[in-house]
């Protein structure tokens, strides 16, 4: 079996995109890590996927990004928050969230922004709420806003530092501590920066093919529209052709390897007829990598998770690196509030990845097992790849 550490699978989730219509070619990746390929749609508010070999109902507890884009799009591969999009380069508008709705901007003033979407649409937001302000598609800007600077970006790239005072019809004027006062007309900038944005945890993240993102904690799925529910936008209604896609978000989901714990080794006795022998916690490093979300545990040791808040189950990839004997065998266990949730059969370094699903609600506490099988399993680690503690 090969197990490669030093790649994130595959570059942890593409965030590419995707369109709800009846159904499409696309790909739908899984809380296991499966990627099911085939024409995708919706049915009843569940995913499907369809074609040579594949006809599968995708539930809410399994999904974790569909992408039903064409050949083509321009979406680029991206961690689970979709840090990809945050150059946030098209017309719209940035919220402090981190939420960003593209479009024209209709009207501005020193209390409220409004901006015209989609099919004859308009957003009003407050302007107390808003990070930026674009008023036309430009390339990456991120790099040159200082943190915690107010100002404007011209339309040659450059940043002007200064607070905004007001906009008297397409003259925009700031007060700036190092060139005092000073007004721009607006065709002569890209937009305008109020304040910084810390993008937040969202149980989903919905991005629109017109660079939009919404950080939802809510989403309906129904006929060809999706609704989702943005904590500044409010509710807001997509067609099948405005969506990019859709990914599950942290807010639902959270890595073992970005929580607290405590190296152990194995619960052993009598009282657990389960275990097999057990080594005492050895010297061989245990190793949490919380950027390729990936824990190295050498057999004979455990790690203790406690859950602080409810989960509603556990998902995780299992595999032994290669280039260690056949002998060399080990059995992965999980245990969830004083049960074994799950128990892998002995694997070895030929033994394909096999992918664990807890389903139980955890309320206090999984701990991750490596169980060596006999006397010769000194050396070999087990690799739990992306555990994934899944949120009610």
């Amino acid at each position: 079996m090969s197990v490669m550490t030093g790649k994130r699978w595959p570059t942890l989730i593409a965030l590419a995109g995707f369109i709800l219509t009846v159904a499409h070619a696309g790909t739908v990746v899984l809380l296991t890590g499966e990627i099911i390929d085939g024409e995708v749609g919706l049915e009843r508010g569940r995913i499907t996927v369809q074609g040579a070999g594949v006809d599968r109902t995708v539930s809410d507890f399994e999904l974790w990004h569909a992408d039903f884009q064409p050949a083509g799009y321009a979406g680029e591969p991206g961690p689970l928050e979709a840090h990809y999009q945050e150059n946030f380069t098209h017309a719209g508008v940035l919220m402090v969230n981190g939420s960003f709705l593209a479009g024209q901007i209709k009207e501005f003033t020193t209390e409220e922004v409004t901006v015209a979407y989609g099919e004859d649409k308009e957003k009003r937001v407050p302007l107390r709420d808003v990070s930026r302000i674009n008023f036309t598609l430009a390339p990456v800007v991120n790099a040159i806003i200082p943190p915690g600077a107010q100002g404007v970006v011209m339309k040659n790239g450059s940043f002007v530092e200064g607070e905004f005072v007001k906009m008297v019809g397409d003259r925009i004027y700031i007060d700036s501590l190092i060139f005092g006062p000073k007004s721009f007309e607006k065709k002569q900038l890209h937009g305008l920066v109020l304040q910084d944005y810390a993008t937040v945890s969202s149980a989903y993240i919905v991005t629109a093919r017109n660079g939009g993102r919404l950080l939802a904690n809510d989403i309906d799925l129904s006929g060809n529209d999706v609704k989702a529910k943005d904590p500044f936008f409010g509710e807001m209604t997509f067609k099948s052709d405005e969506l990019a896609s859709i990914t599950v978000g942290s807010r639902r989901l959270r890595s073992l390897t970005d929580m607290s714990y405590i190296r152990r080794a194995p619960v052993s006795g009598d009282e657990d007829s389960l275990a097999i022998r057990t080594n005492p916690t050895t010297a061989e490093p245990l190793v949490v990598d919380p950027v390729e979300r990936i824990v190295r545990m050498p057999a004979g040791n455990a790690m203790a998770v406690m859950a602080d808040e409810s989960y509603r189950g556990f998902v995780s990839r299992i595999g032994v690196p290669e280039g260690y004997p056949p002998d060399q065998q080990v059995i992965f266990q999980v245990r969830a509030d004083r049960r074994v949730a799950f128990r892998s059969k002995p694997m070895n370094s030929s033994s394909p990845v096999q992918v664990v699903s807890v389903r139980d609600p955890i309320r206090q506490y999984v701990i991750l097992e490596v169980l060596p099988v006999n006397e010769n399993t000194r050396e070999a680690p087990g690799l739990w790849i992306e555990p994934m503690m899944v949120r009610e």
